[in-house]
């Protein structure tokens, strides 16, 4: 008995729990209808049927009246599931009699529960000089209103636009207030207007629902009682993340989303479902069919309804057999033959098998070639040389490979005539390639050391660091030889140390040549110690290694011995090397080898270019064998003149030679931290050679005139502060072609003393001629307890306003919901032809002044360009004094219709539009087409390229962009043979079996060649994709830019070849979140390699010819440029449809971001901005000067200006870059640049030369010191270009009030006033009154190192230096032997022999 008990209760519970409704489902039975209205979940009637958490779903049917009501008495008219409710709102009013007294008055207040009031509501106040006030209740109040005025009816019908009514916008806050009420008054007692407006109407209503009408509406409303209201809703308090799985949505096909409301949650159907996502039965969301539903929301789009297929969730258009479908307009077009069709009829066939054997010897012959290269690469070092070159902080240059055969013949089988020299790491032949080029081909002597082979590597693997017009350039290698060839440039003046002790070459050098040879040694090294990519210490500088071109300019050669200075490393211990008589003594001692080693060792050859005099000459006396310790006791003795060379010596150059001497010793110090940076002797070396004819700094200051611009039919006036006018005062921001013009507009006020009486005021009103006010402006006023009006003039006067209220400022911005401030419609007539705004307050509101609001604001402003803050702006409006505005503009009076054919828009691609604004018409672009409609010039309506342009509103729909097909005025997206495209998703889908395929494996099946059709297969698909590859080398400017490469005074550097593949990788299929930024000549995304390593992708937007030479300009430019402070190229990838180049990632932004951004965090401090000029500087110094051929940047801009982490300059963008040849001096092109940085005199002659990368440098080093915008319209007319800003201030004296404020201090003010000066001698009129580059990055790095740089002495070393310790080793040497010693290691081992 028990058992069947236990079985009874077990059976009820289980009952239970299958009749209990589950959360979100309703029991059954509920009622569905109340009168016309259908009730669905979760709302209900009845317990059991609606969201049993929240009893405000909980709904009442009135049977009587047959009327569903929400709380009380609000009748419920529809349900949304979309989180909506709409009910029907009582209309609050009062009315008067003919003496003005009330008769009559009505107000409504209502509950809402949880639910809160929607902003598809407006609020809106019908009457004549009345106002009315929506008020909320709850935990802080709320109250916001408008005010309207008339004296007489209006005649204009559904604008409520102030004049007999208002309407303002419900912005009331979602969750503090429980209920909410109407309240109508009017401003005074005005008995004029009651025979035509007796009462004064307010009430809520959903936005389209009253359309007013003055003759009815202000004598009774129409006899209209109520308007639909929309509430919000959503389910309980937490959001979807939240609530997670817990959601009361359905089961299937449906989602949950945040309310809008801020708070809850609501749910909705997938895409292609419909029915009630709060339930999981057959009510819920069930598929749509797109086919053949009747909702133009859901509708299928096939052109053909007779193609449209449905699907669970979606719907297909489907061609029949033979035809394909064009995305464009949905509809199916024959199909084209295809080669695949042709193929198949042709595949049987008999082939011979000669071919697979000829592939596979082949493949033999070039096995072996392999092994045999790859077993001489091995030998020669070349998979140490690999790896160093491949690793971390290194440039993989390229290194042309030449055979053994082409150098045997370059060198008539090595002859011994053919020897040009010898030194310590090899034999040095002059050779003669097939092209005639003259080059000279180094032999390593390899005898299997070790060291021996590192040296040889070494000097590859710092010559492909190194790209410098002084240094001599390494052109290639032959590692098939058993003892390496290194290959590079024939220079055939032979050395320095010939020149100055030989007797080979004629006229002795003038101390002019010998001062620039001097000067270009030093950049060079300056170059390699502070700009090259990486450090490179040379470790052997002397004048042997020093070899002059036909012009007797200097080349640095011989880099055996240097060295590569990582980033983080000041100094590296290494075995002792280097020539006697200019090795350093310190690194001698130490064995510790840093930059001053070099400095020491040029020093010794700036004494030789000033003495004649060999290093180490054993002819001289014991203590003068040294040429440092000669030069000393001379000093010392007071007969330097003795010791300097004759022939250079004239009366004239007497200074400059001390001055030269004074340096030489200054670099032989005997300690590296006494000596100078090769870079500041260098800057003092050209500040001798340019004494006399350098760039004569002024204290003049170019001033430019402005320019004018008429239009027959909208004539605007660019004044004297270049500010762009229309009218007499109304300032010009944008001019839009759809009908558009912005404007500045200037805020009015009254302020108020703290007994309430106004003490200032400002108002202001325009004259519009024939244009309007757009509807997209707001009136927006500002005050607590104020009141403002917007009245305009025209044939009818019209005039709106709102209202504030408040005791206390809230702590929430960006919403005017009538607390301290107030937003109305600016819906004024479109004839008016002036308008004005007045503010006022409603009453004398002395406590509000003592706290926070003297003053009451009142403006227009286009809708979303002002956001209130309480605490701000109540006190002072954040001291703004004007808005953008719209105003809307159209060609004449007739519409497009009438005028025909004689309208002004252009003759292609364009077509006529009724303007907005009810008169006259506007032009605008067809469908896929951009431009101005106005012309039919180039300028004109021109073809949107939808496959790879970056704009969202045209970019293409291709789920893949590779099947995009770009056609005039639209595109498609075209499958691949055996795909069909999938028109819901828009992409490729494998097509279905069909007999094309059955036939295919039939045919296939008596085929009794299989090997050797697979064989041709095969090799039709080599070729195909070599064709392919090839087809889009050549698109991609590839043919140009190798015969560009190749061609004469280029640097032919290895670009590394990267993979499609490997790119969509790195890009992620190119996401949107990977991009870094857009410019002129593509998109750069971010990209990660499968090394983890972080890249910049440039993506090139090739349209046309002129953009694929940008694309290859750019390669060939940084082909040309190895430099720390020049983004480094890395690479390309050739295989895609545009081409994509590679470059190291930089990580902290532009410059551009830094000064005039909000991205990053402190500003840049004075040092910090200084040291990027001077890095800049010396860049631009070193394209114009120092590369192998001069490179003109023609955009320097700070948006082209990176920052590593360490907020290193890195330049970038050279797509508009120019290759300057050698013999000349300027280039005329196409003007190219951005304005404000734009050369004015490059602009109009467009003649290009260095000097217009001068003026650009200029306007950029003046916004480092001002952190202004190079062009900015909100200042004044005549200084909205920087450069007229600080010219004007410097003339009137007021430089300070422009330099930012957060780099001025009482240290650095001097330094800013001259580098204010150096800004504006950058940016004269014409070029030739400008610096050179070199001559603003000496000055700017003069400014840097004022405190810390080198102190150049006035004594010279004196017992110091005759106890030099590599000269008391040569001096104790000097009684053995009398020949010079071209290795440390010969004087390292014969000191030994004397110790022993």
């Amino acid at each position: 008995m028990k058992k069947v008990q236990s079985l009874i209760l077990v059976a009820i519970f289980f009952y239970m729990a299958y009749t209990e409704p589950v959360n979100g489902t309703p029991r059954k039975g509920c009622q569905t209808r109340c009168g016309n209205v259908t009730i669905e979940y979760p709302f209900g009637t009845s317990p059991g049927c609606y969201y049993a958490d929240d009893p405000d779903f909980g709904l009442t049917c009135n049977e009587t009246v047959q009327k569903l009501l929400f709380g009380d008495n609000i009748e419920v008219i529809n349900i949304s599931h979309s989180g909506e409710l709409r009910v029907m709102d009582n209309i609050s009013y009062v009315c008067y009699d003919n003496k003005g007294d009330l008769t009559v008055e009505s107000s409504y207040s209502y509950t809402l529960g949880n639910l809160s009031l929607s902003r598809k509501n407006k609020f809106n106040v019908v009457g004549c000089n009345a106002l009315a006030l929506l008020t909320t209740i709850g935990p802080q109040n709320y109250s916001t209103g408008c005010v309207s005025t008339c004296n007489t009816p209006s005649m204009v019908k559904g604008d409520c636009n102030g004049a007999g009514c208002c309407r303002t916008d419900v912005s009331v806050p979602f969750d503090n207030y429980s209920s909410f009420e109407t309240r109508p008054s009017r401003l005074e007692n005005m008995t004029s207007v009651h025979d035509f407006n007796p009462c004064t109407y307010a009430f809520l209503a959903e936005i389209g629902t009253f359309h007013f009408d003055a003759l009815e509406d202000l004598k009774n409303l129409r006899n209209v009682k109520e308007f639909p209201v929309v509430l919000d809703w959503s389910i309980g308090n937490q959001t979807c993340e939240q609530v997670g799985n817990r959601s009361i949505c359905g089961m299937y096909n449906n989602t949950c989303f945040n309310s809008i409301r801020e708070i809850g949650y609501n749910c909705k159907c997938l895409e292609g479902y419909e029915g009630n996502p709060y339930l999981s039965n057959e009510h819920g969301c069930q598929d749509i069919n797109e086919c053949t539903t009747n909702s133009t929301i859901h509708k299928h789009n096939c052109s053909d309804p007779g193609t449209c297929r449905n699907k669970v969730g979606s719907f297909s258009c489907k061609c029949q057999s033979g035809y394909r479908l064009d995305a464009t307009n949905m509809s199916c077009k024959r199909k084209d033959y295809e080669w695949a069709t042709i193929l198949l009829g042709t595949t049987i066939g008999f082939l011979s098998i000669t071919l697979v054997v000829s592939c596979a010897k082949q493949r033999r012959k070039h096995r072996k070639m392999t092994e045999l290269q790859q077993k001489f690469f091995q030998q020669n070092g070349g998979g140490i040389l690999v790896r160093r070159l491949s690793g971390p902080e290194t440039s993989n240059a390229n290194i042309q490979i030449f055979t053994d055969e082409s150098m045997k013949e370059a060198t008539n089988g090595y002859e011994e005539s053919r020897i040009l020299g010898q030194g310590g790491q090899g034999t040095v032949y002059k050779g003669m390639l097939p092209d005639n080029s003259v080059v000279a081909i180094k032999k390593a002597r390899l005898g299997g050391d070790i060291s021996q082979v590192e040296q040889f590597i070494n000097e590859v693997l710092v010559l492909s660091q190194i790209n410098h017009r002084n240094v001599v350039k390494l052109l290639g290698c032959c590692l098939e030889t058993e003892v390496p060839l290194l290959v590079y440039e024939f220079i055939n003046s032979g050395t320095l140390s010939d020149h100055l002790h030989g007797s080979l070459f004629g006229p002795s050098l003038t101390w002019e040549q010998r001062l620039r040879i001097a000067v270009e040694i030093a950049g060079t090294l300056a170059y390699l110690h502070s700009s090259a990519s990486i450090p490179i210490i040379h470790r052997d500088v002397k004048t042997a290694n020093i070899l002059l071109d036909e012009n007797l300019t200097a080349k640095v050669a011989d880099f055996g011995a240097s060295r590569l200075i990582p980033m983080d490393k000041e100094q590296l211990t290494t075995m002792v090397q280097g020539t006697p008589g200019y090795l350093d003594p310190e690194y001698y001692n130490t064995g510790l080898l840093n930059e001053k080693s070099d400095v020491y060792s040029f020093g010794v050859v700036l004494m030789e270019l000033l003495s004649g005099q060999k290093a180490l000459c054993f002819e001289r006396p014991q203590q003068s064998k040294h040429l440092v310790s000669y030069f000393a006791s001379a000093i010392k003795e007071n007969r330097l003149h003795e010791v300097i060379d004759e022939k250079v010596i004239n009366e004239n150059n007497w200074k400059e030679i001390e001055e030269a001497v004074r340096v030489a010793m200054e670099c032989t110090r005997v300690t590296g931290e006494e000596r100078p940076l090769m870079t500041e002797v260098a800057a003092k070396l050209e500040g001798l050679r340019v004494t006399k004819a350098k760039h004569q700094w002024s204290d003049q200051y170019p001033e430019e005139s402005c320019h004018y611009a008429n239009d027959p039919s909208f004539k605007l006036t660019c004044n004297d502060k270049k500010k762009l006018l229309f009218g007499r005062n109304l300032e010009v921001i944008k001019i839009s072609h759809s009908g558009e013009l912005r404007v500045w507009n200037n805020v009015s006020y009254a302020c108020y003393d703290n007994q309430g009486n106004v003490s200032e005021f400002l108002y202001y009103s325009y004259r519009l001629g024939n244009l309007a006010l757009s509807h997209k402006n707001k009136l927006n006023v500002v005050g607590c307890n104020a009141l403002a009006l917007l009245s305009t003039f025209g044939p009818q006067n019209y005039s709106t306003g709102c209202l504030t209220t408040c005791n206390s400022p809230s702590n929430e911005t960006g919403d005017c919901n009538g607390v301290g401030c107030c937003r109305t419609d600016a819906s004024v007539p479109l004839d008016s032809y002036s308008f004005g705004t007045r503010p006022a307050r409603l009453e004398n509101m002395t406590s509000v002044y003592e706290i926070y609001n003297p003053c009451t604001y009142a403006f227009l402003a286009e809708d979303g360009t002002f956001h209130f803050d309480p605490l701000g702006d109540l006190k002072n409006l954040r001291n703004v004094n004007q808005f953008p505005l719209v105003l809307d503009w159209s060609v004449g009076h007739k519409t497009c219709e009438q005028v025909g054919s004689r309208s002004i828009c252009g003759m292609y691609n364009s077509i006529c539009i009724n303007s907005a604004s009810g008169t006259g018409y506007n032009c605008k672009c067809l469908e896929g087409f951009e431009g101005n409609p106005y012309l039919s010039n180039e300028q004109g309506c021109q073809d949107i390229n939808e496959c790879t342009t970056n704009s969202t509103i045209h970019k293409h729909n291709c789920s893949d962009p590779r099947t995009c097909r770009n056609k005039v005025g639209g595109f498609e997206c075209k499958c691949k043979f055996g795909y069909r495209l999938d028109t819901t998703t828009m992409s490729c889908k494998r097509k279905d079996f069909g007999w094309a395929t059955i036939l295919l494996g039939t045919t296939i099946g008596f085929l009794s060649l299989l090997l050797v059709f697979s064989c041709v297969q095969q090799r039709m698909k080599q070729r195909k994709k070599a064709e392919l590859r090839q087809k889009l080398f050549e698109q991609n400017g590839g043919g140009m830019l190798i015969q560009r490469l190749s061609g004469p005074g280029t640097s032919n550097d290895n670009v590394k070849i990267f993979t499609e593949e490997g790119m969509k990788e790195a890009t992620n299929g190119y996401e949107e979140s990977r991009i870094l930024g857009q410019g002129g000549q593509g998109t750069v995304y971010k990209g990660i390699l499968p090394d983890n390593s972080i890249v910049a992708i440039k993506k090139a937007r090739l349209g046309d010819n002129s953009q694929v030479e940008q694309f290859i300009n750019e390669v060939l430019v940084l082909s040309q440029i190895n430099h720390r402070n020049v983004v480094k190229l890395l690479g390309c990838c050739l295989e895609t449809e545009v081409p994509l180049l590679v470059y190291e990632f930089i990580n902290s932004g532009t410059l551009f971001d830094h000064l005039h951004g909000s991205f990053f965090g402190p500003s840049l401090t004075w040092e910090q901005r200084l040291r990027i000029a001077v890095e800049i500087a010396g860049t631009l110094a070193y394209l114009h000067s120092s590369a192998s051929i001069p490179i003109i940047h023609r955009d320097v801009k700070t948006a082209n200006i990176l920052l590593d982490e360490n907020l290193t300059a890195k330049v970038a963008d050279f797509g508009a870059s120019r290759l300057i040849p050698m013999d000349k001096e300027q280039l005329a092109t196409m003007v190219q640049g951005t304005i404000g940085y734009l050369d004015p005199e490059y602009y109009h002659t467009g003649l290009l030369n260095e000097k217009s990368d001068v003026y650009s440098f200029g306007v950029v080093l003046m916004e480092l010191l001002t952190g202004q915008k190079a062009l900015c319209f909100e200042r004044p007319q005549q200084s909205k270009h920087l450069v007229n800003y600080i010219s004007s201030a410097m003339k009137e004296n007021r430089l300070q009030k422009v330099i930012d404020e957060k780099v001025i201090n009482k240290n650095n003010w001097k330094e800013i006033e001259e580098a204010a000066r150096v800004a504006m001698e950058c940016t004269r009129m014409t070029g030739e009154e400008r610096p050179q580059m070199k001559e603003v990055a000496a000055k700017l790095e003069g400014l840097r190192v004022t405190k810390t740089k080198h102190q150049w002495s006035d004594q010279y070393p004196g017992k110091e230096t005759e106890n030099l310790a590599g000269v008391g080793i040569l001096s104790e040497q000097g009684n053995k032997s009398s020949t010079g010693y071209d290795s440390i290691n010969n004087v390292a081992s014969m000191h030994m022999e004397a110790g022993r």
